[in-house]
Parts: C-alpha cells; structure tokens; sequence
C-alpha cells in the first residue's frame, strides 16, 4: 500500500524553514487541517523544486513561462465523480508542485514567516484540487476565507498575499 502524500524534493532546495520538522510531518499537518475544514480528503503527490523547474511546468501547461508559487494538477477525469474514501469522505485525486524559492521571496516582500507563506501554497493547491476557484473577485474571497481558517486551524497566518 502507498503511503499519501507522495513527497518528493528537487535537489539543493533548503529545508531549514521547518526548523527540524520532518517534510512529511508539516505536509502531513497541513493536509489534515484542509481536510478536517472541508471534510474531504485529497490523495496527492507533491513536489517541492526551483524556480527553473517552475517556469517549465507553467510554460508548458499554461503557456506563461514566468515562475509561480503554487500549481495544481487533477489527475482525475473532469467528469468522474469523486471516490469515496474509507472514512465516507470524497477523495480526490492530484498533484501539487510548490516553488520554494518563490515562496522565499513573497514571505520577504510580505513579511510573512516562509513556513506561514509554504503552508498557504499547500492549501491554495488543494483547494483548487476541491473545486474552489481564484478567476473572479467573489471566488477569490471564498477561496482566501477557507485558506484563513485553514492557516488559523495550524496556528499560522500571512500578512498578505
């Protein structure tokens, strides 16, 4: 049986945010908390890489080759329903790809703690993964409330955006 997330870690990337905090554990900590708050569960895979990387994966699926915080992929059919998972929540399924030295920067610009600013990365991709969406203003403020609570649940919190 495969243990969820899947993490994995481009190499040279720093760590040293999670002041000895195991990866899996603040993942692991993170997810739980957008599940609890949105009483569905995520199978995922996630990627931890650099800027370069980054910019690859947005050019290649969104056509804009500049780098971004956080991007999301389903890995399920748009129209296949939502499995559901032992504990009677609905199980999606996706991968969540975050850019460390993104984040770095946009926690200096904005004053936020970098492990604040990764935790926030980790839940915007999955709320996007449940359906929430960022394209309009009414959306947006949905997605920021559920992404408030959620950092609220964990004891963090961003400045901005």
């Amino acid at each position: 049986m495969v243990d969820w997330p899947q993490i994995s870690c481009a190499p040279g990337l720093s760590l040293t945010f999670l002041e000895g905090e195991a990866l899996e554990e603040f993942c692991g900590r993170v997810l739980q908390a957008v599940f609890r708050e949105q009483g569905r569960s995520l199978r995922l895979s996630l990627r931890f890489c650099g800027d370069e990387e980054m910019s690859e994966l947005h050019e290649r699926f969104f056509q804009d080759p500049t780098t971004t915080d956080v991007i999301s992929f389903s890995l399920l059919e748009e129209t296949a329903p939502d499995i559901p998972h032992q504990d009677g929540s609905e199980l999606a399924e996706g991968e969540l790809i975050v850019c460390l030295p993104f984040a770095e920067r946009q926690a200096k610009d904005c004053g936020n703690d970098l492990k604040d600013e990764v935790a926030l990365y980790l839940i915007h991709g999955c709320l996007h993964l449940l359906g929430f969406d960022d394209q309009d203003e009414e959306a947006l403020e949905e997605m920021v409330h559920e992404e408030k609570k959620c950092l609220e649940r964990l004891g963090f919190s961003v400045r901005k955006r």
